[in-house]
């Protein structure tokens, strides 16, 4: 009776004897075409879209819904906004395109319908907003899903003039937003945002950093100062210093718009540096590459690069008054040979300076490595292979501290009885660093000086070099508390480190990205330790700044660490401070 309902276009031509016999067949068939019968049922996907600092909720918002598994069908997909996309699937090349797109109306809510069983990226965007991480959302069969809130960071502003020596206005001129951080033993400054001043002199750079920056302007053409004759305008840090060590910082809030500001150029008699690189042989290097980088760490603040052409050398024009150091690259073979000098500037060219590329050094020593434990089962994101030899899980290498060292990495590779050699390790200070499963780094020593956390000099006449790692590092268990979404686009990353101020440094300071809801870490070192889980790390060198440490270990487990000790600790994804 009910196929015939069906294939009759609801029932046309069928006389039930009594009313109650045709209701008693209509009702189930109703109830079957109002549920699109007997199929899956679909589902929603709804949320809102808020600014990360002060929660309010951002109108106008385009947000996009992508499908995990492009092979499915979009089905019949509702959606609710105030702009309706087009249902897509994969493109030509096979990768995944967005399956429509809203926008958030003026409470910042979006809405998805009809939407079949499966897992869907929701992420959004909107011109003058940094966007956030997307959310990653797993839909059943006909279920209502809820989404985390989507996050726009409006982002912080620095605007203002350049002027010259007359206090009249300047085009063209490069503007740059620098960061100071400390890079293994040198305070370097790094680029976090440039732009040109316009035919008015004016600027503005719109960033997502925050917190204390240093801006920087020069020119890519000289310009010649029309009030000191012979001499050229040059890199003034804020206010107006030739120094990015005084120079005055400007402390950015999340979202600030920090307008008016003016720097004043100075101007400096300049001068020209000639010279040589030569090989190991003392022969000039053909096309040898030579960078200037000045002392004050600000590598983008002359911004020289120059090639050696043959046996004429090198000539470096410009240069004002300071301390640079001269690097200079040279490719023999599979090596990469590195000459340095560091020189002072005074008042006068210099000429006839020589960088000659330094011999290799045969670096040897042993590395001590006990047989670590192996997992007892539990959650765990690094287990060891079972069978394997417990050295095969050993990464070890000399990385370089300093920037005028190689630059390269040398890996460390032992032998069956621990010995190691490596060739033709340029000269200059090095780390050890490396990890191997269910062990940490005890000591390095060379000859009799312990060196764990400092630099290695790599020169001719060293001593042997001493690895130990050790086995008896304790296990810490790590959940996942709270419904926070860690399928986004960066996965949380868990730090722990050392409460003794003078150990916030690698080995001893670790961090690490998890992938899941648990995640179990074997040989940590024992100590006591602050133990969290970021959303991410903004700044990796930010652990040495005790106020930085201060402001976190209130959201942070301490945690002890017994020698073989197993811990339990559970822990909520906590937000990295904005501005750090």
């Amino acid at each position: 009776m009910a196929s015939g309902i069906l294939s009759g276009g609801g029932g046309a031509g069928l006389e039930p004897a009594n009313l109650k016999e045709k209701l008693s067949m209509r009702i189930p068939i109703l109830f079957l075409l109002a549920c699109g019968g007997l199929g899956a049922q679909t589902g929603v996907i709804t949320g809102v879209v808020v600014n990360r600092f002060t929660g309010a909720p951002v109108e106008r918002a385009q947000v996009t819904l992508t499908r995990q598994d492009p092979s499915a069908s979009a089905g019949g997909m509702q959606i609710s906004g105030g702009l309706a996309g087009g249902v897509a699937g994969p493109n030509a090349a096979g990768a995944s395109l967005p399956e429509a797109a809203v926008l958030s109306n003026a409470a910042g809510r979006y809405r998805f319908e009809g939407l079949e069983a499966g897992v869907y990226v929701v992420q959004t965007r909107r011109t003058g907003y940094f966007s956030g991480p997307g959310r990653t959302v797993r839909l059943k069969d006909g279920e209502r899903a809820m989404v985390e809130d989507l996050t726009l960071a409006p982002p912080s502003i620095l605007s203002g003039v350049v002027v010259d020596e007359d206090g009249e206005p300047v085009e063209g001129v490069q503007m740059q937003m620098l960061a100071r951080r400390v890079s293994g033993e040198e305070v370097i400054f790094v680029g976090m945002g440039s732009t040109a001043t316009d035919d008015r002199g004016r600027f503005r750079i719109a960033t997502a950093q925050t917190g204390a920056v240093v801006l920087s302007a020069r020119s890519f053409t000289p310009m010649i100062s029309t009030r000191a004759p012979g001499h050229v305008y040059v890199t003034t840090y804020y206010p107006s210093t030739l120094s990015a060590a005084e120079a005055r910082e400007v402390v950015l809030k999340p979202g600030e718009q920090i307008e008016d500001l003016k720097l004043q150029l100075r101007s400096s008699r300049v001068f020209t540096v000639r010279g040589r690189v030569l090989d190991i042989q003392g022969k000039p290097v053909a096309n040898a590459g030579l960078h200037v980088r000045p002392k004050n760490g600000d590598a983008g603040g002359l911004g020289v690069s120059v090639q050696q052409r043959g046996s004429e050398g090198f000539e470096i024009r410009t240069m004002p008054p300071g301390e640079y150091t001269l690097v200079a690259h040279q490719f023999d073979g599979n090596q990469q040979r590195t000459a340095s000098l560091e020189i002072e500037v005074k008042d006068t060219d210099l000429s006839g300076l020589e960088l000659r590329m330094a011999r290799g050094v045969k670096v040897t020593g042993t590395v001590e490595i006990p047989l670590p434990p192996m997992a007892q089962g539990g959650p765990t994101d690094i287990v060891p292979v079972e069978g394997m030899d417990h050295r095969e899980s050993l990464r070890l290498f000399l990385n370089p501290v300093a920037r005028n060292g190689s630059g390269r990495s040398y890996t460390i590779t032992t032998k069956e009885d621990g010995s190691f050699v490596v060739e033709d390790v340029q000269p200059g200070r090095y780390e050890v660093a490396g990890f191997q499963y269910g062990t940490y780094l005890a000591s390095v020593r060379v000859g009799e000086e312990e060196l764990l956390g400092r630099a290695i000099e790599v020169r001719e006449g060293m001593g042997e070099v001493s690895i130990e790692y050790r086995a008896d590092g304790g296990a810490l268990s790590l959940r996942v508390e709270g419904e926070a979404d860690l399928g986004g686009q960066r996965p949380p990353v868990i730090v722990l480190l050392p409460v003794e101020p003078e150990k916030r440094r690698p080995p001893f300071l670790l961090m690490f990205s998890i992938g899941g809801r648990s995640a179990e870490v074997r040989g940590v070192r024992p100590g006591e330790y602050y133990v969290w889980l970021f959303d991410q790390v903004g700044r990796y060198d930010g652990f040495s700044d005790a106020a930085l440490v201060l402001q976190l270990s209130g959201s942070a487990e301490r945690v002890r660490i017994e020698p073989d000790g197993f811990h339990e600790v559970a822990l909520k994804v906590t937000e990295w401070p904005a501005g750090r």
